[in-house]
């Protein structure tokens, strides 16, 4: 876990080192805006990684929610004792 923190604040640095010191004005603008562009897209498809696809052969249920990473709902049932009481 440490050696990947280490992984991103060192990337992190470099550009910012790059940022300040090699590039200015219109291309620090172009540079920054595709970098942020860049970790934009990984920052919101990263989840998308871990879903599972739904099979082909598999039957469509409406209430199957498994090919949006989501278990099947629960429906809680009152049993016969509790209606009586």
């Amino acid at each position: 876990m440490a050696g990947l923190l280490g992984l991103v604040l060192g990337f992190f640095f470099v550009i910012a080192l790059v940022s300040i010191f090699a590039l200015h004005g219109h291309t620090r603008r172009v540079f920054c805006g595709c970098v942020t562009a860049i970790f934009s897209i990984c920052m919101y498809a990263s989840p998308l990684s871990i879903m599972k696809p739904r099979k082909a052969d598999e039957k469509k249920d409406s209430t199957s929610r498994v090919e949006m990473g989501f278990s099947k709902p629960i429906i809680h049932q009152q049993s016969t004792n509790e209606e009586k009481i």
